[in-house]
């Protein structure tokens, strides 16, 4: 048996572990609409600025744009809110995941902090989704640095 690559890394298995994360999330805010009731505080706020075009800079303009993002999809505004709380729960743990994988390396570790992520009991609350868009953010700058920074540090070790 011959050994696979370095740089050809089992990209199955990622997309494998990020499917079921999906799913997992997908299985879980399946019913949203059910146990979450419409939200009457900030969110709305947000959304309503994403739809008309109004991004003002102190009221989170790039949560706004992403509401008239997804409107695109979606032009229902209560069907909206519900889209958005899915998303906004199921896309931070996988970023997560991606960031966990490229810090750690390990495929399982990463994977389990994504589902704690997931699974957590703050995640699917009536809060206000602006914080897990932020964290999103965060944590793939993390991620991204995590790769960049990695084939500088060759470059310099004249590898």
């Amino acid at each position: 048996m011959t050994a696979m690559p370095v740089n050809l890394r089992p990209a199955w298995l990622d997309a494998c572990l990020m499917l079921l994360l999906v799913l997992a999330g997908g299985f879980y805010a399946v019913g949203v609409a059910r146990f979450l009731e419409l939200g009457f505080g900030d969110e709305p706020y947000y959304m309503n600025r994403g739809l008309t075009g109004e991004w003002i800079a102190e009221w989170g303009p790039l949560y706004s744009a992403w509401y008239a993002f997804l409107s695109l999809f979606q032009p229902q505004r209560v069907e909206l809110y519900y889209l958005n709380q899915c998303l906004m729960s199921v896309l931070p743990a996988l970023a997560v995941y991606l960031a966990a994988r490229v810090l750690t390396r390990s495929a399982m570790a990463a994977f389990l902090m994504g589902m704690l992520f997931l699974a957590g009991a703050a995640n699917f609350t009536g809060t206000l989704k602006v914080a897990q868009f932020a964290l999103m953010f965060l944590v793939s700058g993390v991620a991204l640095f995590a790769v960049c920074r990695k084939p500088y540090q060759l470059w310099l070790a004249g590898a």
